[in-house]
């Protein structure tokens, strides 16, 4: 096999695993791109977070039928009173005390501080945006392998579209560039025979 063919199998080659491995990039990236987007709309962890919520609702409850009451300055030494603080203060919608080490560490409020910290919109957002940008990275490098996999049809498609255009300016010119070249080849000639005539009258003159 001579070099020209030995070389067209390995530009072929080349291309062929290129674009395999752009194909590839493209599908685990944008799966991975796609699953955080959905993670971060759809917040699937939200049924956890009621299930615990109604865990520690239900505790709290208990404890009030105790006749144990809401007291702010509840501390841990205090036993269940701390923990129908801790709780009332976990469930309160418009608070975020679930962000503290102290509730997330906490052995009654952690799990359900957790599952709500993990569904909350600030993650959703982060989620969301990770997700496009993973996608858009992804399709980006993919595109860029797929550009010089195809490079050589991508240069032909391009010779092909300005040929036919530079052959019709060429065309149009040529006529134009002919009458000006005879014009000139006219004037040119002109010129001569008048010189010449002029030439004859002044010898004839003498």
């Amino acid at each position: 096999m001579d070099r020209k063919n030995l070389n067209e199998e390995k530009y072929l080659k080349i291309a062929k695993n290129l674009t395999l491995l752009a194909i590839l990039i493209l599908i685990i990236g944008l799966s991975i791109g796609g699953f955080l987007i959905y993670k971060g709309i759809v917040k699937p962890g939200n049924k956890k977070v009621e299930e615990l919520k109604t865990n520690l609702e239900s505790k709290r409850l208990e404890l009030e039928s105790k006749g144990i009451k809401y007291n702010v300055f509840a501390e841990y030494t205090d036993g269940e009173e701390y923990d129908l603080k801790i709780i009332t203060r976990a469930l309160d919608p418009s608070s975020s005390y679930c962000k503290s080490d102290e509730y997330k560490n906490n052995s009654i409020t952690k799990d359900y501080c957790a599952a709500k910290n993990s569904t909350s919109d600030f993650v959703s957002q982060e989620l969301i945006a990770i997700g496009i940008f993973i996608c858009f990275i992804t399709c980006t490098f993919a595109i860029l392998l797929f550009t010089i996999a195809k490079g050589r049809q991508i240069l032909a498609f391009k010779t092909q579209q300005v040929m036919p255009i530079a052959k019709e300016g060429i065309e149009e010119i040529t006529p134009t560039i002919e009458h000006a070249a005879g014009e000139i080849a006219k004037s040119v000639s002109t010129g001569i025979k008048e010189g010449k005539s002029s030439k004859t009258q002044n010898e004839n003159d003498k």
